[in-house]
Parts: C-alpha cells; structure tokens; sequence
C-alpha cells in the first residue's frame, strides 16, 4: 500500500510538471493503457477508448476551471484512479458473484425404476430420482411392434389424485387401464416424464432443468423425458378395479 502511495505521489508530480498538452495526453494514454490490467480482464476497446477520451476531458475542465496552483490537487486523484481502478476491478467481479445467487440447475436422473405386477395384479410402477420433491411425473407404456404407439398412461396411487408426485425422492404410480384391458407379453418402452409450468419446484417454465432428455416447446416451457426399454409378462384382463 505504502508503495502505491509513493508512486501515486511520484506520478502526480511528474503530471504537474509537464506542459498542458503533454499531462492530458498522458493521461488518455494511461488510461487506456492501465485499465487492462491483469489477465482476468477483458476490456472492450471502445470502453477503453472512452475512458481515454474521458480523462482527456476532465483534463481539459481542471485546466479551465481551476488555478494552475491547484492543479496537483486533481492531478493526484486522476493518477491515483487510473493506478488503483484496474486493481479495483479485478476484484469487483468475485464480490459481485458472491452477491448474486447463480440459478441452480437440474439435470434429471432416475434409478431402481421397478415395473411390476403386484398381489392385486395391478401393474405397478416406483423408483428413485433426484427431482425436487413436489415435481410432477407422467409415465406411459409405449408399444414397439407392429407400431410405436402408446399404449397406457399411469394414475397416482391415492385415488383422490391424478398427479404422480415426488416425495422424499421417491415415486410410485399404477396403469389403471392395463388392468382393466390386460397387456401381452413382450418387450415394451417405459416412458418416463416431467410435466411442464411446475414454477415452484423447477423455476418459471421450468427453466431449472437441463441435461440430455430436456426439451423447450415454442412458448419457452421446458420438459423432460426417459425411455427404459422393459419385458413385461402376460397380464389378462380384469375389468375395472
């Protein structure tokens, strides 16, 4: 500090003693050339350029305005400004993103994904996953063959639901309709997805979600979804449950 202080001093001197025109031009040329300091910085060449003409012309107004006398006075706070603001500057940025809160980001992942067929002979779908708890799941049943087509959309457990919801990282939901309408044996796509404008839990349109899977329509809503490739056994139908 006390060696900024003795160039600072140092440098004003020399400022004061040189002709007008040389001390403003040396002060453009400055500050141009000491704003960029450091390799973290990346300063546009018109902002530096301004900042030269800048102090150029509050060179000019001290000149005008106040007694050559006086004039070490602003002499000292123009060298000292163009001294210390590159190193100012380069701490400016890590406070300012410790102030900030970055947007979190999430990137979907399921795991011990069951499809089975419980005592009940209802066909029964849980697993784990790392969304936030209060997200909203949609899964279906997609045949493979002749055609790729859906076959069975899933229900929440609690029959006074129809959201399948996460709790404590955890999801379960059944397929009402394949009870009722019974499934061949075969291999099947199990599709596994988030619903979109779920702004609590996942940010405003769901912007909180990222990673492979994630898909943006054309109002900005995100959504996603998980195919898991699944060989079911025969399951006859029951009617309504």
């Amino acid at each position: 500090m006390t060696a900024y202080v003795v160039l600072i001093i140092l440098f004003a001197v020399v400022f004061w003693l040189l002709p007008v025109w040389a001390r403003w031009s040396l002060a453009a040329i400055g500050g141009a050339f000491l704003l960029p300091h450091g390799p973290e910085m990346t300063i546009p060449y018109f902002v530096i350029a301004l900042l030269g003409v800048g102090c150029w012309f509050v060179g000019w107004l001290i000149i005008n305005h106040i007694p050559s006398r006086l004039q070490l006075c602003p002499a000292l706070f123009i060298c000292g400004a163009v001294l210390i603001l590159p190193t100012i500057a380069q701490h400016v940025p890590e406070r300012v993103s410790g102030w900030i809160k970055p947007e979190p980001t999430i990137t979907p992942s399921f795991s011990d994904v069951r499809l089975r067929i419980a005592d009940d002979k209802r066909l029964m779908l849980s697993g784990q996953t790392n969304l936030p708890d209060g997200t909203r799941l949609c899964s279906s049943i997609v045949q493979t063959i002749p055609e790729r087509k859906v076959l069975y959309l899933d229900t929440a457990m609690d029959p006074a639901k129809w959201d399948v919801i996460v709790t404590d990282g955890r999801f379960q939901s059944w397929f009402p309709s394949a009870y009722e309408k019974g499934l061949v044996a075969g291999i099947y796509i199990l599709q596994i997805g988030v619903l979109p404008r779920q702004n609590s839990v996942l940010g405003p349109n769901n912007a909180w979600l990222s990673g492979p899977g994630v898909a943006v329509a054309a109002n900005g809503n995100k959504t996603f979804t998980t195919e898991v490739e699944v060989d079911l056994p025969a399951l006859p139908a029951h009617g309504e449950f």
